[in-house]
């Protein structure tokens, strides 16, 4: 089987959940014969429009416009229907509005599926706009796979189209992280008990709108790092797109909290400053 997913951004532009879900499903399931395309938009459309990543075609028509986190290309059309013609199933990975768009130009007649990841939220006003687009988008797709069943029951769209729903949750392919270092992990055990789990994301909403603004963020120091994780630390958080960052010391607030493991030397700071 041919698939060919459906996204506003990809690898190596952005780094997110639904790449990662996305990255993980089309390894998955080229285990089992099929093979597996994206199609995406990229900044850097017009002079890369092709990629492969392990196998997996990354196809990428140039942006050109973007608002409300919605990228666009006045462009894209013939190349997607290019893609949706040799595929044997589309899957659109949503909220993308202009996917929805492209769909319903295209005309493929493919079969397609829907994951649905979030609901529109944060657009308030423009939602009641895109409301007659969305609509016939569900209404032409085969088949919705919201990733929670709670997304069902909240969701006033999923409610309409209760008939195509097949609740489908993700999972997590532990080959797709960075594993920690052994020494590490015990020692955070050690500290804080092994009944925790922490995700780590990047807030992009606000830099996508106004990537004039600053995006800062901040790191506690005292608490048993080493040089080398804090450069790292670094690194990414550069490579996130992050302009400004302060580093504290951190301070047991109660005897229940972590203990200082170490009070770092202000020349330290200064050391980090002028790098």
């Amino acid at each position: 089987m041919r698939i060919l997913h459906v996204f506003k951004t990809y690898y190596p532009d952005s780094y997110g959940g639904v790449e990662q879900v996305i990255r993980q499903l089309s390894g998955g399931t080229s285990k089992l014969g099929c093979t597996n395309r994206v199609f995406t938009l990229s900044p850097h459309g017009a002079e890369l429009p092709f990629l492969d990543e392990g196998g997996t075609a990354i196809v990428r028509a140039q942006t050109q416009w973007e608002a409300a986190s919605t990228p666009i290309s006045f462009s894209a059309l013939p190349l997607f229907r290019k893609e949706a013609a040799r595929a044997d199933l589309i899957h659109y990975h949503y909220p993308w509005p202009f996917g929805d768009l492209l769909h319903l130009m295209a005309g493929s007649g493919k079969p397609a599926l829907l994951t649905y990841h979030s609901d529109v939220v944060r657009q308030r006003t423009l939602k009641y706009a895109y409301a007659p687009l969305m609509r016939r988008f569900f209404a032409k797709v085969r088949a919705v796979a919201p990733t929670s069943p709670n997304y069902v029951e909240s969701s006033p769209l999923l409610q309409r189209y209760r008939d195509k729903i097949s609740v489908i949750p993700l999972g997590l392919d532990e080959a797709g992280y960075a594993q920690p270092d052994a020494a590490r992990l015990e020692h955070w055990r050690r500290e804080a008990g092994s009944a925790f789990f922490l995700f780590v994301g990047v807030l992009r909403y606000y830099k996508e709108h106004f990537p004039s603004i600053y995006t800062k963020s901040s790191l506690m120091l005292g608490l048993g790092e080493t040089e080398a994780e804090l450069d790292q630390a670094m690194r990414d958080l550069r490579a996130a797109g992050v302009d400004v960052l302060t580093l504290g010391q951190y301070l047991q607030p109660s005897p229940w909290n972590l203990k200082v493991a170490e009070y770092v030397h202000p020349d330290t700071f200064q050391r980090h400053a002028d790098r």
